[in-house]
């Protein structure tokens, strides 16, 4: 079987200049778009599929998935697709990490089969989104939020704490100036009060972390706004 680099198109038999202008065009796309045979050989890609993988479109071309050295989970859970639509002609749609020389990557891939002229799945058309910048911020976001309830039940807990411990010192301020104490009630008292002062310490120091993580997350919060206004 002979494997060409062309691209994918919407009709049989197309000139060389849509071909051409297809080919431009979808080498331009951000999504990286690939082509498959029924043996789940790359028959297409994009440049930036291969900038994804950072290595040139044509050492894809009559490889699979596992020929291509991938990450062996990544390329099960590619190749599983494929057969399943290759085999239901049905469109499938879902997300996966893959990992990129760079990382870590996320992203969307949407598969359609391609017929021939008697309906049988010819090639599977694969088209993948890079979703890593909005799995990070919505893992940023999640993480903001987990702490901020965390924040927000400390907050709740110093705030209980210090009424009753207000009623506890102030009645200790007046027993230590009780002139009727003897010298081991004076002590005990002093002792209590001590204890007291470090119970009064945690909760202020718990009120200053909840102060302080409210205001990292209003940051948090507005970069992401303005994110998002920018996209």
């Amino acid at each position: 079987m002979t494997f060409q680099s062309s691209p994918p198109h919407p009709s049989r038999g197309p000139d060389r200049h849509t071909q051409q202008d297809l080919r431009v065009l979808l080498d331009h796309a951000p999504d990286a778009i690939a082509r498959f045979d029924r043996a789940l050989r790359y028959v297409y890609v994009n440049e930036a599929t291969a900038r994804f993988h950072q290595r040139p479109a044509h050492d894809f071309l009559g490889k699979t998935n596992s020929e291509l050295d991938d990450d062996p989970e990544t390329s099960s859970a590619i190749d599983h697709n494929l057969r399943d639509v290759f085999a239901t002609g049905h469109e499938r749609r879902f997300e996966i990490l893959f990992s990129s020389p760079d990382g870590l990557m996320w992203f969307r891939t949407r598969m359609v089969p391609e017929l021939d002229e008697s309906g049988a799945v010819e090639f599977v058309l694969a088209i993948s989104r890079d979703l890593t910048h909005q799995k990070v911020t919505e893992t940023a976001l999640h993480e903001a939020e987990t702490r901020a309830a965390a924040a927000q039940i400390t907050a709740t807990l110093a705030h209980e704490i210090n009424n009753p411990l207000a009623v506890a010192v102030n009645a200790m301020y007046l027993l230590s100036h009780n002139s009727s104490l003897d010298t081991d009630a004076r002590n005990l008292v002093n002792v209590v009060s001590g204890s007291l002062d470090r119970v009064t310490n945690i909760s202020r120091r718990m009120l200053f972390l909840y102060q302080k993580n409210q205001h990292r997350d209003d940051e948090f919060c507005s970069e992401k706004e303005s994110a998002c206004a920018d996209d």
